[in-house]
């Protein structure tokens, strides 16, 4: 729905032939506004920087030791446009069909050499991985998406703000985010765990989190260092800023319906992947059943220990991936 009444786009997956052109689309698309109909074909936009020359570095987790492939590391070049991929596993080569859908990335294999290679059956596991499905999920990056928040947080504290020069803009919005994942990050290889658990599960985050507090913090050592301004004026801009984007970042996490990143995604890209083997939703959830273990009246370390499988080992090891 709209002011001005309602919208639908139905999107079907089916050869679409423009009347003006000729030119043959994959989908067929139906707009109806205001009860009234229009047809036509198109495509799902494609995120183009995919079209690139991509080496497969590890599986699972477990790097790829180029030196033991016949033809080094494997590779896989993307073609949006033509709907087309070629590659090499390691010793023979391939091509395929790709196909993007929103944010999927969907990728065949349809032919290739039949070269006998002496790899211990990495060849197969290779193209066990380019099978007929959906192998890509493109996530935006907590990163993106921070910036994204505060750009459209930013107005009044730094776009209007006359103490922070029009052509530094960029530069103050960029320092925000920066503040805001660094702390994101340090608190989670040190004793703010419970803070950013508890912020993404219940996707709230309010100046009473030590997390928050920890990134206004920085942001207005940042802006008194590289901008100038005084403690009040800097602290000003912090205090209004930082806070409201995180809880927006932490509204976007709990959210399940909004799927532009989750939990999972958020660790793995803060941990530079480490946590990828992790299910850290199951952990989430226990943070969502309540957490005073030992039956004190609050949650403390003791119960976040007690929580994950009675000894901290593991959230031993889940803040030691962010070291």
């Amino acid at each position: 729905m709209t002011e001005k009444g309602s919208l639908t786009v139905i999107v079907y997956d089916k050869e679409c032939i423009n009347d003006m052109s000729g030119a043959k689309l994959p989908q067929k698309i139906e707009v109806t506004y205001n009860n009234k109909r229009y047809n036509g074909c198109g495509r799902y936009l494609a995120d183009y920087r995919l079209n690139d020359i991509w080496k497969l570095v590890s599986i699972n987790d477990t790097p790829i030791d180029a030196k033991k492939l016949q033809k080094g590391a494997p590779t896989l070049e993307i073609n949006l446009r033509d709907g087309q991929v070629i590659g090499r596993s390691g010793c023979n080569g391939f091509g395929g069909l790709v196909e993007f859908k929103g944010r999927h990335l969907t990728i065949s294999r349809k032919a290739g050499t039949m070269m006998f290679c002496e790899d211990d059956g990495f060849e197969k596991r290779h193209y066990e991985l380019l099978s007929p499905k959906e192998i890509i999920k493109t996530k935006n990056s907590c990163y993106k998406i921070s910036l994204t928040l505060v750009k459209q947080n930013a107005g009044a504290s730094v776009i209007n703000n006359p103490e922070i020069p029009d052509s530094r803009n960029d530069e103050a919005v960029e320092e925000t985010s920066n503040s805001i994942m660094n702390s994101l990050k340090g608190a989670l290889s040190g004793v703010g765990l419970k803070q950013v658990m508890d912020m993404f599960s219940s996707g709230k985050a309010d100046t009473n989190n030590l997390v928050v507090q920890q990134a206004t913090g920085d942001l207005t050592g940042k802006l008194q260092d590289k901008f100038g301004l005084d403690n009040q004026q800097a602290a000003g801009v912090a205090g209004s800023l930082v806070p409201e984007v995180m809880n927006q970042l932490a509204q976007k996490a709990a959210d399940p319906a909004d799927d532009s990143f989750d939990l999972q995604s958020i660790f793995n890209q803060l941990s530079g992947g480490k946590t990828s083997g992790m299910n850290l939703q199951e952990m989430l959830s226990k943070f969502k059943g309540g957490l005073d273990k030992d039956g004190d009246g609050d949650v403390d370390f003791q119960d976040l220990k007690t929580a994950f499988s009675g000894d901290g080992s593991i959230m031993d090891k889940v803040k030691g991936m962010f070291k």
